[in-house]
């Protein structure tokens, strides 16, 4: 008999409960059989168990909960894990207000309590049961048979008889995505089930499907990660957590939305360690990276990436801060979220709920005496032209658009209300740019592409490849991705253009007269050197003009 138990039963002494005669034949008992306090009590019908149960409630000073017949709602289950439950011995009973329940057989085990506390970032709220009804009521409410999710090499479910973990699930997931090299992972319910799919090289794959039993287990604890409101699920939410997994520092962005069907969610994998691409692993050709190092040399302008989303502009910023960031330059961010954290930079996030707008975060940057300022988005009339003013006024800004060309960079801050002869004198060059998947190495073969192809890409004769697919790029033919790329660099001639008010179709036409290679050029070289393919090249980047020999694209 524990002395706990002792303290108790004198407790019930003082109390009047028992007599003390009562309780010494009981510890006799106990020790005798090697029972328990309860146990003992029971047998020799001193005490009913629920007055036993009703008497620890009170001496603990807690209310009593009757678990007999209790069913958890699955969105507080998903919040502490079966195996944790089971070995604690509590059991999770409802949410109020940002405060998790729990029933507890022991409320002076303060380390389990405080983890609890720490892993859901709620308050506890503690309500006693014995041990007998709180391991009955998690065989029962945790009962529920759901696949298990597997290793990549073991399909898409494992064993359908056990019952799911979901916080050691959902952990997995996140594992695995990183261990594939995914961007995003989906979590996209239906009618009949909750499907996982992952979206790796730019490409969704599936990865996983569940039963649509476990989508409101599997969506909480995302939430809980996240540290949104799991309460809500008819409203947009967004969230973010960063954490270590095998190593790398990771941070995930978390998006969810209602539909038809439950809510939807989507967690951006961001790691650290691919924000530190040098700018010679770009994928820039030598020329063009010799003339984009110099272009981010100059004291003073603004340099523009642009493509549409997901083209992979922020890693070629990052790249270009990266080649920047010495003790010798104060440089600043302002970026909606901050993907990647840099030694000695000053990163600012965009909130606009205290007003701090990408234009107001810039003012207040120029104000800080910066060298170097990066805007993550130009989306408004108001940034743009804050911006081009620091360019104008002594400081190397660098910044992103969404537009289809490097060109198109131009007439879109045209269009947003900066003056061109502003444009002119301020910008030094755009960088426009497109993501296309790298043929995989080891299953890549030469073949003779549709005469359609072919005529596309305005070239009859030169060497093409096409991967067959192997289990090391998972059957998809492809593994990793790199940039193409074109580098609209301003002149003397391009100036007095835009100044004129000159269309993108003639800036573009008057910087490939003066050496700017395109996108697709660009692509096409890649596909002679069996980096990648023709098919997708012509899926990723716009064909419109052709190359006119094969020495346009060798060359």
């Amino acid at each position: 008999m524990k002395r706990e138990e002792l303290d108790f039963g004198e407790d019930l002494v003082r109390r009047g409960t028992l007599s003390k005669e009562a309780l010494d034949a009981a510890a006799a008992s106990s020790r005798a059989k090697r029972r328990s306090l309860r146990d003992s009590l029971v047998d020799l019908k001193i005490l009913t168990a629920a007055e036993y149960d009703r008497g620890r409630s009170e001496y603990f000073g807690i209310p009593y909960m009757d678990l007999g017949s209790f069913l958890a709602d699955p969105q507080v289950l998903v919040l502490i894990g079966e195996d944790f439950a089971r070995s604690e011995c509590v059991f999770p009973l409802f949410l109020s207000e940002q405060r998790i329940a729990i029933a507890i057989s022991d409320p002076t085990n303060l380390v389990t309590i405080d983890r609890i506390r720490s892993d859901t970032g709620m308050e506890v709220e503690l309500y006693f049961a014995p041990e007998g009804a709180i391991l009955d009521a998690i065989a029962r409410n945790y009962a529920q048979p759901l696949p298990i999710l597997g290793d990549a090499d073991q399909g898409t479910a494992g064993s359908g008889d056990a019952a799911i973990d979901v916080p050691k699930q959902v952990d997995s997931l996140i594992q695995r995505a990183i261990r594939d090299g995914a961007s995003d992972i989906h979590i996209e319910p239906s009618r009949h089930q909750l499907l996982i799919r992952n979206r790796i090289d730019g490409e969704l794959v599936e990865v996983h499907t569940l039963p649509a039993s476990v989508r409101a287990q599997v969506v909480s604890r995302v939430k809980i990660l996240g540290g949104l409101d799991i309460s809500e699920s008819r409203a947009p939410q967004d969230g973010h957590v960063s954490m270590t997994v095998a190593g790398e520092e990771v941070a995930l962005r978390i998006s969810t939305l209602p539909t038809l069907h439950g809510e939807n969610v989507v967690i951006r994998l961001l790691i650290s360690s691919k924000a530190r691409i040098s700018l010679k692993s770009l994928g820039l050709s030598d020329a063009d990276s010799a003339r984009l190092h110099a272009m981010i040399l100059r004291p003073y302008g603004m340099i523009v990436v642009t493509g549409p989303t997901g083209s992979g502009k922020t890693t070629t910023l990052y790249s270009l801060l990266e080649h920047l960031n010495t003790v010798a330059k104060n440089i600043m961010t302002i970026e909606d979220p901050v993907e990647y954290t840099i030694d000695l930079l000053r990163q600012i996030q965009v909130n606009p709920k205290v007003g701090l707008t990408f234009a107001n975060g810039l003012r207040a940057i120029l104000r800080q005496d910066p060298d170097v300022v990066m805007v993550g988005e130009i989306r408004d009339g108001e940034t743009a032209n804050v911006a081009v003013q620091a360019a104008l006024t002594g400081h190397l800004v660098l910044c992103t658009l969404h537009t289809n060309d490097a060109a198109s960079a131009v007439t879109r801050l045209v269009q947003m209300g900066v003056q061109p002869f502003l444009v002119a004198s301020s910008l030094i060059g755009v960088v426009g740019q497109r993501l296309v998947r790298v043929a995989c190495g080891h299953c890549r073969e030469p073949y003779e592409p549709p005469a359609e192809l072919r005529a596309l890409a305005g070239i009859a004769a030169m060497p093409w490849f096409r991967p067959r697919g192997c289990d090391r790029c998972r059957r998809s033919g492809y593994r990793g991705r790199t940039g193409v790329y074109e580098l609209f660099e301003l002149n003397g001639e391009l100036q007095a253009e835009i100044m004129q008010g000159a269309p993108a179709p003639v800036l573009r036409r008057l910087a490939r007269r003066h050496g700017m290679t395109t996108m697709f050029h660009d692509g096409l070289r890649k596909v002679t050197g069996g980096i990648t393919t023709l098919e997708e090249i012509m899926a990723s980047v716009d064909a419109s003009e052709p190359a006119h020999s094969a020495d346009e694209v060798v060359g």
